[in-house]
């Protein structure tokens, strides 16, 4: 798991989701080129199946550290060089990398349509990826008129490896989930779905 935006919770990762912490292995490099060398490591070892990237929204390009060697669009070359220089080794070590973007409103330069969402980080990822997921909170889950949880919605935008545009819901409890207890994603109730 790397974590750039420094928000993995441990705990909550085993209560929600019964995480074994003992087989995961957490880096928090630097977002810029520091991150890159750990992602293109972790991948090049073999020794990982799967691997979480938590954001490419985080990254910095080196240059925008120091506002006098600014240039344009540098966050947006260093995300394309990394994925461009890690996919062959994905499918050389057979391992999935997981990268986690955030949508941001975009508003178009002639403002017909108004305002769109786009994830930052420039169009290698769009491209060199087998599976793009867009996730978005749903209806919440209430229990006497109290939020127990939300039902999130995830669509395929893109598939490489089946049908694209399918969506798909699931349930994440914050409180027990009152039927069977549940905090999480009800694994069983999401495999009778």
């Amino acid at each position: 798991y790397i974590d750039l935006e420094g928000s993995f919770d441990p705990s909550w990762a085993k209560k929600t989701a019964k995480l074994s912490l003992s087989d995961l292995d957490i880096a928090d490099p630097l977002p810029g080129k520091e991150a890159v060398s750990v992602l293109d490591e972790a991948v090049k070892s073999s020794e990982y199946k799967l691997i979480i990237f938590d954001s490419l929204g985080c990254m910095v390009d080196d240059t925008e550290k120091d506002i006098t060697k600014m240039r344009v669009g540098g966050t947006s070359l260093l995300i394309s060089h990394m994925v461009n220089n890690v996919n062959p080794h994905i499918i050389e070590n057979e391992c999935i990398v997981v990268y986690i973007n955030q949508a941001r409103e975009s508003f178009n330069s002639f403002g017909i349509g108004g305002a769109m969402e786009e994830a930052p980080g420039g169009r290698a990822k769009k491209h060199m990826s087998s599976m793009r997921l867009h996730l978005k909170p749903g209806e919440p889950l209430l229990e006497d008129r109290e939020k127990v949880g939300f039902q999130v919605k995830a669509k395929f935008v893109k598939n490489k490896k089946g049908a694209p545009n399918k969506t798909a819901f699931w349930n994440v409890w914050n409180l027990p989930d009152p039927k069977n207890g549940v905090i999480g994603i009800d694994l069983i109730q999401d495999v009778i779905d």
